[in-house]
């Protein structure tokens, strides 16, 4: 799975990843959040 989500950030990092209620994150947010977290 994190293959998949690495693969998807490199190559569509503007297509959608996740979707909660009215809220979109795309690969490249969500990879960005990643990276904040891991920092933190």
């Amino acid at each position: 799975m994190l293959d998949l989500i690495a693969h998807q950030t490199r190559t569509r990092p503007d297509a959608t990843a996740l979707v909660h209620a009215d809220a979109r994150l795309t690969y490249g947010e969500l990879a960005a959040a990643v990276r904040d977290r891991a920092r933190s």
